[in-house]
């Protein structure tokens, strides 16, 4: 990815920013996994910087962006940073919301809400990501599993444990 970026770079072309973004993100997201978040977050936040300046800030992949960025704080202890950039990739999601768009950025937050210790606003997020996979085609698919997980671990943090054991 380091070496298509660094080509992209070269090209000179339109597209420049554009594809030198992705590739960034791609970065971001393996740095992520391998637990190198403090080199994620730069990353992730150039990607935002980029989409919103080439599509404006209410553009679908902004949110996505965004969502990413949230992940990053909340994972570096941050979820008090997280929740505003995350409650901001919801509202740019609410267009798309008719078709499950919403899906992904609302389990972001609920898993930053539980971090900060708003158990019962993470459990809002989370059920309404859940409701959210029906039209965006991943019930009892997937991408599902997500909001169901933190549907649980939202109950039991309520002292709830009994019922969360189905989700």
């Amino acid at each position: 990815i380091e070496r298509a970026r660094d080509l992209f770079a070269q090209s000179g072309t339109a597209r420049y920013e554009f594809d030198a973004a992705s590739c960034d993100e791609g970065i971001a997201g393996l740095d992520f996994e391998q637990g190198k978040t403090e080199q994620a977050l730069p990353l992730h936040q150039r990607v935002a910087e980029v989409r919103e300046r080439l599509f404006g800030g209410n553009h679908p992949s902004v949110a996505i962006a965004l969502a990413n960025i949230g992940e990053d704080l909340t994972k570096l202890g941050r979820p008090g940073d997280a929740v505003p950039i995350l409650e901001r990739a919801v509202a740019i999601s609410m267009d798309r919301a008719a078709k499950g768009g919403d899906e992904y950025v609302r389990h972001k937050l609920a898993a930053a809400l539980r971090a900060k210790g708003d158990a019962k606003a993470a459990l809002e997020q989370d059920e309404a990501s859940d409701a959210a996979a029906e039209p965006a085609g991943d019930k009892n698919g997937y991408w599902e599993s997500f909001a169901l997980t933190g549907i649980g671990l939202d109950l039991v943090a309520l002292g709830r444990g009994t019922e969360a054991v189905a989700p």
